[in-house]
């Protein structure tokens, strides 16, 4: 759990627009297969709407800002 945090912050694949095992895959440099353990989560959060709730989110937000810009996919 600790890793995923780390390496696939929800806020950040969600502003790149990530929506896919294979996006976060690529983006994050992770297996599939932990990707889609990901996504699932990522859906659960957006499903509730519970983003930029913590200064700690937005802090994580405030150090990809570079990372986002460049990452970011097109829907």
């Amino acid at each position: 759990m600790f890793a995923h945090r780390i390496l696939m912050p929800l806020c950040v694949l969600k502003e790149c627009k990530a929506f896919s095992a294979e996006k976060i895959s690529k983006l994050c440099g992770t297996t599939v297969t932990a990707s889609e353990n990901r996504l699932k989560r990522l859906n659960k959060i957006m499903e509730r709407n519970k983003f930029y709730l913590s200064p700690l989110e937005n802090r994580v937000l405030e150090q990809f800002k570079e990372f986002i810009d460049k990452n970011k996919y097109n829907e």
